[in-house]
């Protein structure tokens, strides 16, 4: 009965997931801002190592760089870190919520 149940809520999800992609790529919108948590989350730090993104957009100490897309700044803090006081990194989101919540983990670093 449990591995039934299971076997239920693991096709659900999957289902769901799959009609979510569908969704997708026939109606454009914005990530919701609610994601921001999962996107500057460790799990997602481990899939995506943001060291490799700096790595392979050949970020440098000293630089201007405009982060298309941060969403709540997952990847922003190490751009910034990298690009360092010399540098300049913009960052820009359709989600204004989404920038809110990049605004105040900024602010909590004392970084605007």
């Amino acid at each position: 009965m449990a591995l039934k149940i299971t076997l239920i809520i693991i096709g659900s999800v999957i289902l769901y997931l799959i009609i979510i992609r569908i969704a997708r790529k026939l109606i454009h919108f914005p990530a919701p801002s609610f994601i921001g948590r999962f996107l500057d989350s460790n799990h997602r730090r481990r899939l995506q190592p943001p060291y490799k993104i700096i790595q392979a957009s050949n970020i440098k100490k000293g630089i201007k760089a405009l982060e298309i897309g941060c969403g709540s700044g997952a990847f922003t803090t190490f751009v910034a870190r990298d690009v360092g006081n010399d540098g300049i990194l913009y960052a820009l989101d359709i989600q204004p919520k989404m920038l809110k919540q990049l605004e105040n983990k900024t602010m909590c670093s004392g970084w605007i």
